[in-house]
């Protein structure tokens, strides 16, 4: 396997750190800083497209498809990804008031990457 190839999947999964590293975060603090559930939903919103894609970029790279041609299916979870992460961030900007201010950077930060790389691999059709 080629270098670039696995930088570019680890990128691709690195969203689903930062959300992973968020929801640890918020774990160890829950007794120091009370949340709402506001923020857990808008949080929410975010996690759901990064573990599609994360978890897209492990099946698909698992068990590859035949070669068709038709698109193969991957492309279906790009417009996925790229809708819920559109989502993610209309949902983080709409309960902005009721979260903290350094969860709110990172849900707009993840949406706004994860829908990037959706929209830059979705596009080579």
């Amino acid at each position: 396997m080629d270098w670039w190839l696995v930088l570019l999947r680890l990128i691709w999964c690195l969203p689903f750190v930062v959300v992973l590293c968020v929801w640890v975060k918020l774990y160890w603090t829950r007794h120091a800083e009370p949340l709402h559930p506001a923020p857990l939903i808008a949080l929410a919103c975010v996690t759901v497209p990064a573990v599609l894609a994360a978890g897209g970029l492990i099946y698909f790279t698992l068990w590859p498809l035949p070669l068709s041609p038709w698109p193969p299916s991957y492309y279906g979870l790009y417009g996925l990804v790229m809708l819920l992460s559109f989502l993610g961030c209309v949902v983080g900007a709409i309960l902005w008031r009721s979260s903290p201010r350094w969860l709110l950077g990172v849900e707009i930060a993840v949406s706004v990457c994860l829908f990037v790389m959706s929209l830059l691999a979705g596009s080579t059709i």
